[in-house]
């Protein structure tokens, strides 16, 4: 009669632990299945990463070959500029260089009468010669101020440029306040507290409390 009580009591306390195995064992199936979404999900966001990271060096690299642009034509225009400069100097320079030597030689080498005779016409290409020339006109007419300029905010942002997050739950035991709202509050007056929020493998959860 013992044995055949004892044996209902028995029997019927083991219901609850094979319910336990099969919560144990879908709980089990649940992790798999979790691992499985885990690794699918990071072969689809790496795969999102690399496409998006290409397609920003794509962005720079057409930013970059339009500023080179940019700066080729800026330098041909002032090369430019110059040269065009140098051309009514050097053409200025010759002029000159040729009355001179040319009032020189008939000095030397002309008779009285010539040197007389040619008076006025050398006068009048002296004239003409200094009205013309001016020293302005000697100084470059383009400046060497080309300059380049970078975003400083651009650069910073590209190097912080994406982020991986994930919404997992919170461990409240890993979480914990800082400043001085914890350290020295007062009554009735304003005070300020940072709230540092973890996950259970303590990694932060920003931006979720």
């Amino acid at each position: 009669e013992a044995f055949e009580k004892y044996k209902v009591e028995i029997t019927a306390s083991l219901e609850p632990m094979e319910k336990q195995i099969a919560i144990i064992k879908k709980a089990l199936a649940q992790l798999d299945t979790r691992c499985e979404e885990i690794s699918d999900q990071r072969v689809a966001i790496e795969a999102d990463v690399h496409k998006t990271f290409r397609r920003l060096h794509e962005v720079l690299n057409v930013r970059e070959t339009e500023v080179i642009n940019q700066l080729h034509q800026m330098t041909q225009r002032k090369l430019k500029a110059l040269a065009v400069q140098r051309d009514q100097i050097e053409t200025t320079l010759a002029r000159v260089g040729s009355c001179i030597g040319f009032m020189r030689e008939s000095l030397q080498t002309g008779s009285q009468g010539e040197v007389l005779m040619m008076k006025t016409a050398v006068v009048k290409q002296v004239q003409e010669l200094t009205t013309t020339f001016s020293p302005d006109m000697l100084e470059p007419n383009t400046e060497a101020d080309m300059t380049f300029s970078a975003s400083a905010d651009t650069i910073t942002a590209c190097q912080n440029y994406g982020q991986v997050s994930a919404s997992g739950p919170l461990d409240p035991s890993k979480c914990h306040a800082t400043g001085k709202g914890v350290e020295a509050a007062a009554v009735r007056e304003k005070s300020t507290a940072i709230l540092q929020t973890f996950d259970s493998l303590g990694q932060p959860c920003e931006g979720r409390v």
